[in-house]
């Protein structure tokens, strides 16, 4: 999954300069609050549907990467 305006330190919360290489990212376009809540949604329904093997988990993620979501920018399955 692609996320529209991310970033590869959008998902850190606070921000961490300890890393030296915020400089050689492009700054995030979309609210990073819905990037991330996005994010932890995805992650979470992949864990519960694909370790867990809840159906409805399965379901659920299914439904939020079809409907088209407008942070998702492109999506690929293997």
């Amino acid at each position: 999954m692609l996320v529209e305006g991310a970033n590869h330190f959008s998902f850190a919360d606070p921000f961490d300069p300890t890393t030296g290489r915020p400089f050689l990212d492009f700054p995030a376009t979309q609210p990073e609050d819905e990037i991330r809540s996005l994010m932890a949604e995805t992650i979470g329904l992949f864990i519960d549907a694909h370790v867990r093997q809840q159906s409805t988990a399965s379901d659920k993620l299914k439904e939020l990467l079809n409907d088209g979501h407008p942070l998702i920018k492109s999506l690929e399955r293997k």
